[in-house]
């Protein structure tokens, strides 16, 4: 795939590597297509270190999840990256003996956006360049990775108490019923 890197007015001020882009040669439209891994790089990384390795920890299990599912979940890597950049910083960060405590996270922001849909349509990719969500398919995607998310932590509480119900409702309001007091 051709391409080039691009140095944009805002690099040529800066000189900042971050502030580059690439141009990718697009043969079906016969244009060149504008990305920048490096900021989203740098971004990402910057997320990473305010949560204490939590948000890559996050992104590499949801990208594992989607190629593990034995549904097609049409989620791009980068969608993926996006949805995990725009999670709260809280909700990544917790302390070694917690880390566990991301899948959790995770289910509770894909709930909310799978629940959410304006919330979802709001969202912006990592870079800025346009909305994490592009179409019907991709609200339909986050929705598979929230069922996804509800299956392994049924899966994980089977685990770790084996008398647990095999569906995620039934074990969701058994839970709901003993936590009211």
């Amino acid at each position: 795939m051709p391409s080039v890197v691009y140095k944009t007015a805002t690099y040529q001020r800066t000189q900042s590597d971050v502030d580059r882009g690439v141009q990718i040669y697009d043969k079906k439209t016969q244009s060149l297509l504008i990305n920048y891994p490096f900021k989203v790089r740098a971004l990402i990384n910057a997320k990473d270190g305010r949560t204490d390795g939590g948000g890559k920890k996050a992104i590499r299990l949801l990208k594992n999840m989607k190629e593990d599912s034995d549904i097609s979940i049409a989620l791009s890597s980068f969608n993926i990256m996006s949805l995990v950049y725009a999670m709260p910083d809280s909700s990544l960060a917790h302390l070694m003996y917690f880390q566990g405590k991301i899948v959790s996270s995770l289910q509770d922001w894909f709930f909310t956006l799978a629940n959410d849909e304006a919330k979802l349509m709001n969202l912006d990719a990592v870079d800025g360049s346009r909305k994490i969500v592009q179409s019907a398919a991709d609200v339909l995607a986050v929705k598979q990775m929230a069922d996804e998310l509800n299956t392994l932590v049924l899966r994980i509480a089977q685990e770790l108490q084996p008398d647990i119900q095999t569906s995620f409702s039934l074990w969701r309001s058994k839970v709901e019923n003993e936590l009211v007091i």
